[in-house]
């Protein structure tokens, strides 16, 4: 909505747009009364009054009955008068009353000593300002249609429900008619009752008179063609009576069960629009909170490690937490297992900080099992250490915490007491011995968080 232009202060003129505003006189004034105030004070400041420019210094506070600029606040950074900074707060009235105000004379020289470098800075950033309009605009455009996409793939999600829906909707009600027409109810004999009235009749008066002339041995195959329709009679009449006596002595049982309450609470909790960037769920907003890593570098790296295509979509859960949950490990189990891909982060006694992802489930079974996309990995290197033996990477042991490339990382029951857990150069497992030179450590874990890896585009 266009901003109403100000109008010449002559009250001859009001109707007409101001073009100017004098400084000097606090005037707004149109095109002639321009040219008249000129030739009479050829000194006085005049300012051009663009409808793109939202406002008009004049020396006055904007609000409305306002006074005369008198002061200066330093919290918003912005001039101010009297009615602004008085104990009295009303409509427009003490905005500032809290703040750290001064007089304008007071700031005056120091917004003056800044001035030429904010003239220089802005200089410097105002020469690629048209640049930074086109990169928003399309920045804009990418946005909006991203937006549009997934309103796209939102709508094609509740179509083919609704397809669904309706498809079930068909399926019961064609049930519902068979149900009917089969047990209970069938069309077909009242549809033929006229008809077949007539051809009882028929058939008696025929079959009494070839009974009679049951002689005659010509007439043999014109009576058994109606005793074929008279036993067919029998059976339809028959049929009727039963039909009648059911529908007259059995109540109909035929309900519609639908569940509706689990159904429609899905229905309404159905899908969730959420910002993946600021996602609570995130690997790099969860793994923030862990009291193990040190800084966003290696929750970077840890990241970036994972064996997914789309990094932005991958969320984590902490499931497990040693100084929280205990160091037991049927804690560790119940707690663990079954949980899809993890992410397990050891504090050592040694001042190291180390781990392994699993793409595989923990479920405590006793044996090896076979997960391609193992690692294992040390923060204090900021190194990452596959499988060097594609066949067996970890071994799930049920009186044992974690274990990983067959003792290579193996945490023992109460672990965070216990000096028994170790790692070590198994080197025919992962690459992770080089930098132990082929020793092996024994430790205390200080800390311990395993963490559910969630990845929406599962492409492992």
């Amino acid at each position: 909505m266009e901003k109403e232009r100000q109008k010449c202060y002559n009250k001859n003129h009001k109707e007409v747009n101001a073009i100017v505003y004098c400084q000097i006189c606090k005037v707004y004034m149109c095109n002639k009364c321009q040219n008249f105030h000129s030739d009479l004070f050829q000194n006085h400041n005049l300012i051009n009054v663009d409808k793109d420019i939202n406002e008009i210094f004049t020396g006055f506070c904007k609000e409305k009955d306002h006074y005369k600029l008198k002061y200066f606040c330093k919290n918003h950074n912005q001039l101010c008068c009297a009615a602004c900074v008085t104990k009295i707060k009303g409509e427009g009235d003490g905005q500032h009353t809290d703040c750290d105000i001064c007089l304008i004379e007071e700031i005056k020289l120091i917004k003056k000593n800044k001035l030429k470098e904010n003239i220089k800075y802005l200089e410097d950033i105002s020469k690629n300002f048209q640049e930074s309009i086109d990169k928003l605009r399309q920045i804009y455009e990418n946005i909006s249609k991203d937006k549009e996409e997934l309103k796209l793939n939102i709508q094609k999600i509740f179509t083919k429900i609704r397809t669904e829906v309706n498809d079930r909707e068909d399926k019961i009600l064609n049930e519902v008619d068979k149900i009917y027409e089969n047990i209970y109810f069938d069309e077909s004999l009242l549809r033929k009752r006229e008809k077949i009235s007539n051809q009882i009749k028929i058939n008696l008066e025929e079959s009494k008179k070839i009974d009679n002339d049951r002689e005659d041995n010509n007439k043999s195959l014109y009576l058994l063609y109606n005793c074929i329709n008279i036993e067919n009679n029998i059976k339809y009449i028959s049929d009727m009576n039963n039909n009648i006596t059911k529908l007259t002595n059995n109540d109909i049982k035929i309900k519609f069960r639908s569940d509706n309450d689990s159904l429609l609470n899905v229905i309404k909790n159905f899908g969730k629009v959420i910002d993946v960037n600021n996602s609570e769920d995130l690997i790099e907003n969860v793994l923030e909170k862990s009291k193990i890593i040190e800084n966003k570098e290696q929750i970077k790296l840890l990241k970036e490690w994972l064996p997914y295509e789309k990094k932005d979509r991958i969320k984590c859960k902490l499931i497990y937490d040693a100084k929280k949950d205990g160091d037991d490990v049927s804690t560790f189990h119940s707690l663990c297992d079954n949980k899809g891909a993890t992410l397990t982060i050891i504090s050592t006694s040694d001042n190291k900080k180390i781990g392994g992802f699993l793409s595989k489930s923990f479920d405590g079974s006793k044996g090896n099992i076979d997960d391609n996309n193992a690692f294992l990995y040390s923060l204090n290197y900021n190194e990452k250490y596959p499988s060097l033996n594609k066949s067996i990477n970890y071994r799930d042991k049920k009186d044992n915490g974690p274990i990983f490339g067959n003792t290579c990382i193996e945490i023992s029951d109460k672990f965070l007491t216990n000096k028994n857990n170790y790692y070590n150069a198994f080197t025919s497992r992962y690459d992770f011995g080089k930098r132990n030179n082929g020793k092996t450590f024994k430790f205390t874990v200080l800390d311990l968080e395993i963490y559910q890896i969630i990845n929406e585009e599962n492409n492992i």
